[in-house]
């Protein structure tokens, strides 16, 4: 992540982180005047500054350190709920620092009794609770989102495909996604061969094609060395992989009534670990035909789903 990438994230972060410390502020307010008590504007401001760090670090634990990651209502829900939660969030996220290298089972510490709370702590503390508990249950009851890179064509990805691509979603605790390509036409497979060529390299491409992509890509290798543009390029891979067969070329060009084939941004899924687990499990059940994902050379995560459901051109 570049560091101006960092600055914005932490920035984005800390305003929402605010947005939830005001909140807590109104309410303390709300009670400092029933009780007549003077306003501490040093407090305030302390306030402030809690919910602008606890935002800017909450950020980067909902993205992962992820430069692309996609902000959906959720996450806006759960940035603000962290800053309300003020200390509380600090406090958590540096127990779980200290129980990933054994703080927890150190004999100092464990029956060290609880610090004494009055009651404006205990107060404090059930709103916390509270408002995590609001966050927490919103996500869990919302179904997950599923957003499109321009261009994709969504009238090929039918209901059934859209129900598995949830349900994986649900199951790996991820609330979104975005689908970057779907079927493709032996001009767009052509383009997108064409760009990943560019930007990965041949011998990337190669691991990852059979060998009719391969003689695609040899068709590359050959219009480029004369000195081709490149729409001349495109246009000589189209046609080969129309002489070749587009589906034997790619599974992009398979029969979408038959196989739904999706790519899925690796940046807009959060739990990616849990994903690719799911992913799999889903694969060994059936309800996959194929699993890919970077490590396999694939650029995105690749989906292939046996359609279950006809649907019409």
């Amino acid at each position: 992540m570049k560091i101006t990438d960092f600055i914005s994230f932490f920035i984005a972060g800390g305003l929402l982180g605010i947005s939830g410390q005001v909140i807590r502020i109104f309410v303390g307010l709300t009670k400092t005047s029933a009780r007549n008590e003077p306003i501490s504007f040093s407090r305030l401001a302390g306030s402030v500054t809690l919910g602008f760090v606890n935002g800017g670090l909450g950020i980067f634990t909902l993205s992962n350190w992820e430069p692309n990651f996609t902000m959906t209502q959720e996450h806006f829900i759960l940035l603000i709920s962290i800053g309300y939660a003020g200390t509380d969030f600090l406090e958590g996220l540096f127990r779980s620092l200290i129980s990933k290298v054994g703080g927890d089972n150190d004999p100092k510490t464990m029956d060290k009794p609880p610090a004494q709370s009055n009651e404006a702590q205990l107060n404090n503390n059930f709103n916390n609770i509270s408002a995590f508990e609001t966050s927490f249950a919103h996500l869990s009851n919302t179904e997950p989102t599923i957003a499109y890179s321009p261009g994709v064509n969504k009238s090929v990805i039918s209901a059934h495909a859209i129900d598995v691509i949830v349900s994986i979603l649900k199951d790996s605790t991820n609330t979104s996604a975005k689908i970057t390509s779907s079927a493709r036409t032996p001009h767009e497979q052509a383009q997108a061969m064409y760009n990943n060529i560019v930007n990965q390299g041949v011998d990337a491409q190669k691991k990852l094609y059979g060998p009719y992509g391969d003689k695609v890509i040899d068709v590359f290798i050959a219009q480029k060395a004369a000195g081709k543009s490149h729409i001349e390029i495109v246009d000589a891979m189209e046609a080969k992989i129309i002489e070749l067969g587009p589906g034997n070329v790619s599974r992009h060009c398979a029969d979408f009534r038959k196989l739904v084939v999706v790519d899925i941004a690796p940046s807009s899924i959060a739990n990616k670990s849990a994903f690719v687990t799911i992913s799999n499990q889903y694969k060994t059940k059936g309800l996959l035909s194929e699993f890919l994902q970077p490590t396999d050379g694939d650029p995105a995560y690749h989906l292939e789903i046996p359609n279950k459901i006809t649907i019409t051109a």
